[in-house]
């Protein structure tokens, strides 16, 4: 990996994507988390489920829209002015923050929710952006570097931005450090060439009147993929799971401590390592489709196994079961869409593998709520 991956475009690329998901972590810690959206506000399903809404759903309302520019815009000039845009952003919400005497308003709401939208458009174009900087041969490996650097960004983000506040600090200096991120990953991806990311058609003036066009034709291509079409419904299945399993956890874990839930997250991240640790090899010695199949298989069974646990013992251990198949998965699905996929469709799919993966979460918590 060392050797594949040590290419100046994606350690850049790399530089990016970290400095973009600390800032995530810290506008976290400011805010969403924190303050605004909170399930901890209210301890009920109801209120969880509605959370989940408010953070994923908006962007895939405007998804189709939004992708139609990551294939017709330099992907450089993507990722500079998001970061910018996101910059402001947060440096807006921080001043609403400040100036606040209440409960904070819509214009600080929309803020979030502007950069959350603008969050998911960056994370996109980085995923489409790779197999511009890296062989075909070594997506894989890149696959499961980048996501684990980036969520070790975020949780660093996080981490920082919880030590801010119990040094004193406010939710306002977070942000500003959370602006910061933002602006220092702009600065980032400024270093590279305009059309070094793709798309490889060149830039083409977006019009409206092409959504349903290029739409149409991204989930086209998309279905004529059996590979591709396999592994999003595959992960989309995943999601639909997770997200009913993530609602029960909540609710069981409400009738017990906060020390429980960071147990339960200890546990997702714990398999999320392992499947970062384990996939550069495993898929090499069984192949990427195999690999899947095999972790999928021993999740399930490691899973129900848990039942002789007891509920306190068992659900970290699910928690375990789901962050190591996500992780795979997740791999697997990035690496066939970025190989299945043409450069020119790569920005829409990926936006619309977006859309799949927060509806689905959000649908299978939905699904459960009346049974809880």
């Amino acid at each position: 990996m060392r050797e594949g991956l040590a290419t100046s475009g994606f350690r850049r690329l790399l530089t990016v994507r970290i400095a973009a998901q600390v800032g995530d972590g810290l506008f976290q810690a400011g805010i969403v988390w924190l303050t605004l959206l909170s399930p901890e506000a209210q301890r009920s399903p109801e209120r969880f489920v509605a959370v989940l809404a408010l953070l994923l759903l908006p962007f895939s309302v405007v998804a189709p829209f939004v992708g139609l520019v990551l294939d017709r815009w330099h992907r450089r000039t993507l990722l500079v002015l998001g970061q910018s845009a996101r910059a402001v952003a947060v440096a807006g919400v921080a001043v609403l923050s400040v100036l606040a005497d209440s409960t904070p308003g819509w214009p600080t709401y929309a803020l979030v929710l502007a950069v959350l939208g603008t969050g998911r458009l960056v994370l996109a174009a980085l995923s489409a952006s790779v197999p511009q900087v890296v062989p075909t041969d070594r997506l894989v490996d890149a696959n499961t570097l980048a996501p684990v650097l980036g969520t070790g960004g975020h949780a660093c983000g996080l981490w920082l931005g919880v030590v801010v506040v119990a040094l004193g600090g406010s939710s306002a200096h977070v942000l500003a450090l959370a602006a910061a991120a933002a602006a220092l990953a702009a600065l980032s991806a400024r270093g590279f060439a305009d059309s070094a990311l793709g798309p490889d058609s060149g830039t083409r003036p977006p019009r409206l009147t092409d959504v349903a066009r290029d739409l149409g034709r991204a989930l086209r291509h998309l279905a004529a993929a059996p590979l591709v079409r396999a592994a999003l419904l595959r992960y989309g299945g995943y999601r639909t799971a997770y997200g009913a399993l993530t609602l029960l956890a909540f609710v069981f874990a409400t009738t017990r401590s906060d020390a429980y839930l960071a147990a339960l997250a200890g546990g997702v991240a714990l398999g999320y390592g392992t499947g970062a640790l384990t996939t550069p090899f495993a898929w090499r010695a069984w192949g990427l489709d195999r690999h899947a199949v095999v972790v999928g298989v021993g999740g399930l069974l490691l899973a129900l196994a848990s039942a002789a646990l007891g509920p306190a013992a068992g659900w970290p251990v699910v928690a375990f079961a789901l962050g190591l198949v996500g992780q795979v998965w997740k791999v697997q699905t990035d690496t066939r869409i970025q190989r299945g996929v043409d450069d020119d469709e790569r920005g829409q799919a990926f936006v619309l593998y977006d859309v799949l993966v927060n509806v689905a979460y959000v649908a299978g918590a939905a699904l459960l709520l009346p049974l809880v």
